[in-house]
Order: C-alpha cells, then structure tokens, then sequence
C-alpha cells in the first residue's frame, strides 16, 4: 500500500505536462453529383514538430489531387477534385505517412463511403448549320430517370422540320431537325422536353439557344439607284470559333464604289456579327456582292448577291428643260458649221423641220431648204444618197442614183409632208414620193410585207426599222392629205400586220435584219429609237407599250451595245412619249449630251441634225406644250 502511495505522491509532485493530441487524419467531401465537379479534402493533424507528411487519396476513377500542403503549423491537406460518371456509393481513401529525417516513422490510413446523386435532367440545343447549306439542329434531354418517357418538342426558323424523339442511349432522349438556313448569323430555337410516368407528365423543361450558321451573307436593298449612297449589309456566323474571335469580311463588291476590301468584325456571345458599308452604284447593269469569311488563312465563301441599278432620281422640270434646251442648242450650232456629205437629203429634210420649227414656214431659209430638197431627188421621185453603196457588203454596189426606203420615208418625207401642209410642195411632187416607196419591191414576212431596202432589186433582207418607217409614212400622208390610194391602204395595212417581225417581247428590241448572221440579235439603239416611232404611229397601243419598255432602262442596261451617244440618240428619238419619266431623266439627258462629243472623224451634219431635232422635239412635246 506505502508503494502505490508513494508512487502516487510521486506522480502527485511531479511537474504536470500536458499530454500531445495524436496526429489524426480526416476525409472531407463536398455532395457529389454525376456530371458535376466535387472536391475531396484529406486532412492530418497534430503532426509532431519536426515531421513531415504525405497524404495519398484514392478514389472514383478520375479523381485527380494536387500535392500535400501545409496550411498551419500541425496541419497537412491534401486536396483532390473528381466528377462522377455514375450514381451510387464510392469509397475513398486516404493514406498518411509521416517522416522525420526522412525516415517513415508512422503510416495512417482511413477510409470513407461516399454516395453521388443522379445528375438532374438537363435540356440542350446543339446544332450544325452551314449557309445556304441544309444542317441539323438537336434539342437532347439527359439524366432521364429510369422507368420515364420523354416527348421533346422543338421550334425555330421558318423552314425548320423535326422529327420524333428517340433514345439515344440510357436515360438521354433527342429529337432532331434539319433546317436550310439562306442567310449566316444567328438563329433563336427553343425546346420543350416533358418526362412522363406511367403516363402522366411529371416534370417539364425547357431551353432557349441562339444557334449560328457558319458563312457570310450580304443583303442589298431591292431598289438600287446610280450615284445614290447604298447600305450594303452583312451577317456572319462563326459557330466554329469562340465569341471574341476577330474575323474579315472580304465584300467583293463590283458596280459601285465606297466599300473597303476588307472589313473586319467581332464574333458576340451567341458567334455572330454583323457590318455595313456604304457605296455608290456606277452607271453598270449591276450591283454585285460577292463575300468571302477569312478566319486567319480559311476562307469561306459566300454567296453572290445581285440587284439591277436603276436610273438616279428624276430631275426637276425645270432643270430638266433647261439642259434638253442648252444641249439642243449646242448640237444646232455645232450643225450649222458642217456640211451635208453624201447625207444631203438626209440632213436637208432635217434641217427644213428645225428651221420651220425656229422661223416659221415662211421663211426664206425655209424656203430654200425645200427647193434644195426637191432638186436632189432621184429619177423616180425618192431620195438616196450622193453616192454608191454597198447597203448590205454582200459585194452588190448600188450606184448613186439608187433610192433608198428609209431616205425617202424617214429622213426627206416628214419634210416634205410638211411643206405640202404649208403649200411649199405640189401635190405632184408629194404623189411622187409617194409612188417611189409603193413602187419598191416588196417580200413577204410573217404577218404581211415588208418593203426592201432600196429599189435596185437586190437589198431584199426585211430590214424592220426601214419597213415599219414607210408604213408610218405612208399612213401619215393618207391622214393628212385624205387622198384615196388603194395600193397605199393595203401595203400600210400589211406593213402593220409585219410590225411584229423580228420583235423579241423579252427585250423589246427588234432585230436589224433577217439575215442569218443577225437573227436573235437586237439592233443598236438608234435604229431601235426610229422602228418606236414608227410603231407609235402604226399601232400606237402596241408602240406605246414597246416604247415604254424601251425608256425604262437607263442606258447602261439596254439590250444592245453602243457606244454612249448611241444611246443618246435612241433614246432621245421617243423621249416625247414619256415626258414624266424619260424626259427627265439623268441617264437619258446624260447620253443625250454626250452626242456632242463625238468625235470630229465620225461627227456628221446628218448626226448633230438628228440630235438637234430630238432635243427640241422633247423639250417642245413635253415641256413647252409644243405639237410635233
């Protein structure tokens, strides 16, 4: 009993030293869920000074830790972070050695059982999309319980089609659509998915996606008009890139002028952008856009865009009529320091109605000018020119003395009918004309006749311009004069029913000739601008509308080639029939002014005559309330 007393006082009058907690080690584990990352958290404590540690966890497969650290004094972690592929229980492990001097001198292990939840079910949008190629967009539900069925249902742009929701694997479902999208950029699509059980709905979701078709699209206004600022705009789509990606937009714009050859855009959150440019349409058919998408050195290309380029606004009256009357002028002036060539009766019977026109019929130019005209005819009482020609180069040489159709009906008639109307011409010297033109050879074409080109018997290709000009004549000279000609009633009759050879209703042009190497070809525009004047006059409904299709095309989109003063002179030829369009025009007034500008080898007396009296004719008929 002394010696367990002893002991104890012994004990008893010792110093007290408190006693160290043995090292410990702990598992931690955030709730895991399949599908979501958690963190799992082995923890030693009460490591003796002096130590060091090392904490090994093993776990779910995946599971991926960083190296032990200190995070106090005593206190070792090491942490570890996993994403569980299936539900159910795990266990985790955790094993702690502890060294000093670098020897082992102590190993903990512990275990835990962990439990990951099913991952709740999610919806989600997917898509492939291409411009203007047909691609698939996905509306797929996950994590389906077991023992549930799904309806997804899914809607977007137009054009989109789904089809029925299938499984595609245990518990995920996915409906599939396809959609042809026409323009890149970006697409709002939402989803629906309902899970029943035994029939009854138990839950719904739903999801909204902007999907992106990858491509660039340009889009031009429907109405694009010469020399007025235009906003081209574009649209991209970068499904293949992450939003912030810088991309370059190549325009590719041909017809105008005001665009940069590159641009370059910013992909938003969705990976889409969108850019403009600003260009002036040029006096061309079209406006073309053709756009190429470059990320680094990938192109992509997009699809042509095209819009016709009309005609610039019309001009105000005023301005209008100011620049037909000073154009007109300039033409007249630069006509009356010329001579008339081998046109001689072309440019006199143009230049009697510009100065009856300035002087009034009792002038003595005028007067002269008639005199002049009756002394160039030929023989037969028509008009040619003052020299010989080979009308067709089919190596047949008319000689001088030849009369043409279209010099005595187009270019000495409306002359010559005139100055009868003023008792400057007999009605012999009328009649006579007359009888040339109802004496010329004649060939049938479909639909009636058609008058040859000159009386000498071999220009016998139906030259439309020429035939329907005679008919236009002589039914002119029958309503002012009322004689009664059989022959007369019936050729203009069958030239009428002809008016339609060699016409295509497409491009409102008639063909120049019948000869094979010019059928299906239109003829150029001032020989276009005299078979419309004629036409007014033989079957004005017919030559209206025609005439009309002609003037609605600014000269940069007629059918037929030319130069600029070419157009200038077809169309300015009927611009009377539309004073509140063609009149006053830009593009018309434009080609009309460039007329002058011919150069001094090709300029003509005939040619600045012509001009002149067009000029006048439009300023007068709609402008000044003249008659023509």
């Amino acid at each position: 009993m002394g010696i367990l007393i002893a002991s104890a006082l012994v004990i008893i009058g010792l110093p007290y030293q408190a006693q160290a907690a043995s090292p410990a080690l702990t598992i931690g584990v955030s709730a895991l869920q399949v599908g979501s990352r958690g963190t799992i958290t082995a923890t030693l404590r009460n490591v003796p000074s002096g130590q060091t540690a090392r904490i090994a966890v093993t776990g779910p497969s995946g599971t991926t830790c960083a190296s032990t650290r200190w995070t106090s004094p005593g206190v070792a972690v090491t942490s570890c972070t996993v994403v569980p592929r299936l539900a159910g229980g795990y266990t985790i492990t955790a094993k702690a050695t502890r060294l000093y001097n670098g020897r082992t001198v102590a190993i903990q292990t512990t275990s835990l059982r962990v439990v990951a939840k099913p991952a709740p079910p999610t919806l989600t949008i997917a898509s492939s999309l291409k411009v203007n190629n047909r691609g698939t967009i996905t509306a797929t539900l996950t994590n389906v319980p077991a023992g549930q069925s799904v309806r997804i249902l899914a809607s977007g742009p137009t054009g989109m089609t789904c089809g029925s929701t299938l499984w595609v694997s245990t518990g995920v479902a996915r409906t599939t659509c396809t959609f042809l999208p026409l323009a890149a950029g970006g697409y709002t699509v939402t989803a629906a998915a309902t899970r029943f059980s035994n029939g009854r709905s138990v839950a719904t979701h739903t999801a909204s996606s902007r999907v992106s078709a990858l491509g660039v699209t340009a889009f031009v206004p429907e109405t694009v008009r010469r020399g007025e600022v235009t906003t081209v705009r574009f649209t991209v789509g970068g499904p293949l890139w992450s939003p912030g990606a810088v991309l370059r937009i190549a325009p590719g714009v041909a017809g105008a002028i005001g665009c940069p050859a590159e641009l370059r855009v910013v992909l938003s959150t969705d990976r889409t952008a969108s850019a403009t440019c600003k260009v002036t349409p040029q006096p061309t058919r079209f406006l073309t856009v053709a756009p190429d998408l470059w990320a680094g050195k990938n192109r992509i290309g997009g699809r042509s865009v095209t819009a016709g380029i009309a005609d610039a606004p019309l001009l105000d009256a005023t301005l209008a009529s100011t620049m037909w009357d000073q154009e007109s002028e300039t033409l007249w002036e630069l006509a009356q320091g010329m001579t008339a060539g081998s046109h001689d009766a072309a440019s006199t019977g143009f230049e009697i109605i510009l100065y009856a026109h300035r002087e009034g019929w009792a002038g003595p130019t005028v007067a002269s000018l008639v005199q002049h005209l009756l002394d160039v005819r030929k023989p037969d009482g028509g008009w040619g020119i003052e020299s010989a020609w080979d009308a067709f180069s089919d190596g047949t040489v008319n000689p001088e003395s030849t009369t043409y159709t279209v010099s005595t009906a187009g270019h000495a008639g409306p002359a010559l009918l005139a100055a009868w109307q003023n008792k400057l011409v007999t009605d012999e010297e009328l009649r006579a004309a007359v009888d040339s033109l109802l004496s010329t050879p004649r060939v049938s074409v479909a639909g009636g006749t058609c008058l040859a080109y000159s009386k000498s018997g071999s220009d016998l290709p139906c030259v439309p311009n020429v035939n329907l000009g005679a008919g236009a004549w002589l039914k002119q000279v029958r309503e002012v004069t009322g004689w009664s000609i059989p022959l007369l009633d019936d050729i203009v009759a069958q030239i009428t029913a002809a008016d339609r050879y060699l016409f295509n209703a497409d491009t409102g042009y008639w063909g120049y000739s019948d000869l094979p190497f010019q059928l299906g070809k239109p003829q150029d525009a001032p020989h276009q601008g005299y078979t419309l004047q004629s036409a007014l006059i033989l079957e004005p409904e017919f030559g209206k509308a025609a005439t009309l299709q002609f003037l609605s095309n600014p000269w940069w989109d007629q059918a037929t080639g030319g130069a600029l003063r070419d157009y200038g002179n077809g169309l300015s030829q009927v611009a009377f029939a539309d004073c509140q369009g063609a009149a006053r025009s830009p593009s018309v007034l434009e080609a009309f002014s460039a007329i002058k500008e011919t150069s001094a080898d090709q300029m003509t007396k005939f040619l600045a005559l012509q001009g002149t009296l067009y000029g006048f004719r439009a300023l007068g008929a709609c402008f000044r309330g003249e008659t023509w």
